[in-house]
């Protein structure tokens, strides 16, 4: 056998071992890719995907009860400064 048709045996040996172990072969007219084919680990993110939007859901409603807070905070404050400056005023007299 020549040589350059063992590399090509050779390499034909490998892709195939490569497939039979999951792997994404992508080949360019220079370039050759191995990528790891895994379906675990996309269950895996589409399951991190949905949790995700779930808290975004969370985040939104508790963001909306924080602001309300937050504005009743603010009546209450500027009641309580109406209130010591109408003491004061008091007082002064």
């Amino acid at each position: 056998m020549d040589i350059s048709c063992a590399k090509l045996v050779g390499g034909v040996a490998v892709l195939l071992t490569a497939m039979g172990y999951g792997y994404k072969i992508h080949i360019d007219r220079k370039t050759l890719k191995l990528e790891k084919n895994d379906l675990e680990h996309q269950r895996k993110h589409l399951i991190n995907e949905a949790r995700i939007k779930e808290l975004e859901k969370k985040n939104g409603s508790e963001q909306k009860q924080i602001d309300q807070l937050k504005e009743q905070l603010e009546e209450q404050t500027k009641k309580l400064e109406t209130i010591i400056k109408k003491c004061q005023k008091k007082e002064k007299k």
